[in-house]
């Protein structure tokens, strides 16, 4: 039997009947994840970094970083010094490794078994038996690898008979930019993998470390050596890892997990009708879906409350919270007026309530006296998820911060289901001492207005706002708010200085002036918002 690849200008067969591995190597997601956050140029040099033993050492870097000398490994204040214009910011592998979810997750229209490696930026796709329906594996692999490109993802791909070998080829394999496989008998598929250096064997990296002092760089200069002397050199798993790579040893693959919603239904021996019937279904329902979570120790977002008429039509309402939660006081609440909206019409005959956006269970300790402020987070959630409920979830909004210097596009009002963490959202509170006073009103854009001032950056005396002449009694200021240095050469990045004006009939206002005269900008005085 011959050896089948497949590349851009090959041609895929290969024999059924044997396991089919997909996967996606995404080397450069955290870049783009932050570009897009930041609205950010992806070609630009950007590097991520974490704190390794007290120093700061970078993980992740741009296609730029790499090409203008930086390294994985090296320490953030080398790195500036080697590049003064690259951007930094730190890794946040939590946010990289939900973007893998996702994708995981999107991967089950081609399979019903996929998974993720956070660890390697990678997703891993179980197409045995089911790449027939997508006329292959590597044709589904060439249409997941168009899909992902037209996404702006950068992604190296591989197909084989096991996961090492597909792990391998889409790392390492020179033609995985493009998707690369392999298929055959054992022997055939190491003629393969045998270019592919060492690392591509997921070991530790002292063992890696001692391959290569002892000239053993490749796989396939490993073929020449016995097992067993490997073992005693090296150590057992450079064998284990090497009988994976010939499908020899499987692995322990652990899939995604599709959320399964809980649900409690109940017929009804006689139809239901009548708004004191209704209300008392609605209450064992809530507290049977309660005492189901509790005993499976999770909590959940929504809730969805159905019944079915005497007739078999079916109707439904939906509840969300923004805090999950298994509190039966809270849901009773939530569901306090379910009862008047439900039309029994000519009876009920059939209920049910389903949980979704399932997560793990977290006692609080607050009744003990050692969480007071999360005690006091879970009852703020509690009342805006009681007045979404009543008035409608798009008519209760809560103000998110947005990553801009501008003030007034510095958050934005999102309906507040639709918030997915609210530690995520709210802004930390600062100490009142370290920040500066903020009006209690924003204008929706801020209004330019006309100044005299002594000097051309001294606070105004007069200004003139809405065709009216104000006198200015007592100035603070300035404050100065710009972009980041690496923005000072884009449009509309002027730095603004902020004043807090009082005038002498009452209000206390927020003017800046955009632009800085010794930079020979065109200035401009606006008015921004009200103190009082």
């Amino acid at each position: 039997m011959s050896v089948h690849i497949r590349n851009a200008s090959g041609i895929w067969a290969h024999r059924t009947g044997r396991s089919e591995y997909i996967y996606l190597h995404f080397p450069y997601l955290p870049i783009t994840r932050l570009a897009r956050q930041h609205q950010l140029d992806a070609s630009a040099p950007i590097c991520l970094y974490q704190p390794e033993k007290g120093v700061d050492r970078l993980v992740y870097l741009s296609e730029a970083a790499h090409q203008q000398g930086l390294s994985v490994g090296l320490s953030v204040p080398d790195a500036r010094a080697r590049l003064p214009d690259a951007l930094f910011y730190p890794a946040d592998h939590v946010a990289d490794a939900r973007i893998l979810v996702r994708l995981a997750r999107w991967a089950w229209r081609y399979s019903p078994r996929t998974g993720i490696d956070k660890t390697a930026l990678g997703i891993w796709i179980d197409m045995t038996g089911a790449s027939h329906l997508v006329g292959g594996c590597m044709a589904g692999l060439q249409q997941m690898m168009t899909i992902l490109s037209q996404a702006g993802l950068r992604v190296m791909a591989a197909a084989s008979p096991c996961y090492a070998a597909s792990w391998a080829l889409a790392h390492y394999h020179p033609d995985a930019v493009r998707g690369v496989g392999c298929f055959g008998l054992a022997s055939q598929r190491a003629r393969i993998v045998d270019i592919l250096p060492v690392t591509a064997l997921r070991l530790e990296a002292d063992c890696i470390d001692g391959l290569v002092r002892s000239g053993l760089r490749t796989i396939g200069a490993l073929r020449a050596i016995r097992p067993a002397d490997l073992a005693m050199r090296f150590g057992d798993s450079l064998t284990l890892r090497l009988e994976q790579l010939n499908d020899d040893r499987s692995e322990q693959l652990v899939a995604l997990r599709a959320d399964q919603p809980m649900l409690v239904t109940r017929h009804w021996p006689e139809p239901i009708s009548g708004e004191a019937p209704v209300a008392r279904m609605v209450d064992w329902l809530i507290d049977e879906m309660a005492s189901l979570l509790m005993t499976q120790e999770q909590q959940a977002r929504q809730f969805e409350l159905g019944w079915q008429y005497a007739d078999g039509n079916t109707a439904h309402m939906q509840f969300r919270l923004s805090r999950a939660s298994n509190d039966r006081l809270i849901m009773h609440r939530l569901c306090a007026d379910a009862a008047s909206r439900i039309d029994a019409k000519f009876g009920i005959d059939y209920s049910w309530m389903r949980a979704s956006g399932l997560v793990d269970y977290r006692p609080v300790t607050a009744l003990l006296g050692t969480d007071r402020t999360g005690l006091a987070e879970i009852e703020l959630d509690h009342m805006i998820d009681v007045l979404a409920a009543r008035l409608g979830p798009e008519k209760v909004r809560r103000a998110i911060p947005r990553n801009s210097w501008h003030i007034e596009q510095s958050e934005k009002r999102v309906a507040v289901t639709d918030a997915e963490d609210r530690h995520h959202d709210w802004q930390i509170d600062m100490p009142a001492a370290l920040s500066a006073p903020r009006p209690v009103r924003l204008l929706n854009i801020a209004e330019p207005i006309t100044t005299i001032s002594v000097l051309p950056d001294h606070p105004p005396q007069k200004l003139i706002w809405r065709k009216k002449h104000w006198k200015v009694t007592q100035a603070s200021g300035p404050e100065r708010i710009g972009p980041a240095w690496w923005q000072a050469g884009l449009k509309d990045t002027r730095s603004r200085d902020y004043y807090r004006l009082q005038l002498s009939q009452g209000p206390r206002i927020w003017v800046f002036r955009e632009g800085l005269a010794e930079r020979g900008d065109k200035i401009g005085w606006y008015m921004q918002g009200f103190f009082c």
